[in-house]
């Protein structure tokens, strides 16, 4: 990874308290609860340790609150681990996915793992502690992948 100038990288890591704020942005509408020891060994396998998993604010949902956030009515398993998107420099959540537990099987491959609300286009996640003004920064690096 490029170092960051301005020990801005370091300011990140540093940039979410265990109570939820971003600096001094409290997020209001966050959902959930706390992650399971399980969920954090399943993200440690990915490379996500728990202090990363916690200033993204990840969060455990079981299947009822997992069906609400997607706007799901019907049958199906939707609890797992939500995905908060939040804009930098907004004090609340404007968008969920939801990593999902049990998800259903087709041709032995999982379907639909990963969530959105119907209709929703795919949005670009941008790390919680990410500064507003960094995404104007063209001297700064970036770094794109994909799912």
């Amino acid at each position: 990874m490029a170092k960051m100038t301005d020990n801005r990288l370091v300011e990140y890591r540093r940039g979410l308290t265990p109570d939820h704020r971003m600096g001094a942005l409290a997020v209001r509408n966050l959902r959930g609860g706390p992650l399971s020891e399980q969920d954090y060994q399943s993200l440690a396998v990915r490379w996500i340790d728990r202090e990363d998993a916690d200033r993204q604010m990840l969060r455990r949902v079981i299947s009822i609150e997992g069906a609400e956030i997607l706007g799901r009515k019907g049958p199906g398993d939707y609890s797992g681990v939500a995905i908060p998107y939040i804009w930098p420099g907004d004090p609340y959540v404007r968008d969920y996915r939801i990593r999902r537990d049990n998800p259903e099987y087709e041709n032995g491959k999982p379907k639909q793992k990963y969530m959105a609300p119907p209709g929703r286009g795919n949005f670009l996640y941008l790390p919680v502690g990410i500064e507003a003004a960094w995404l104007t920064d063209t001297a700064l690096p970036i770094v794109l992948t994909e799912g």
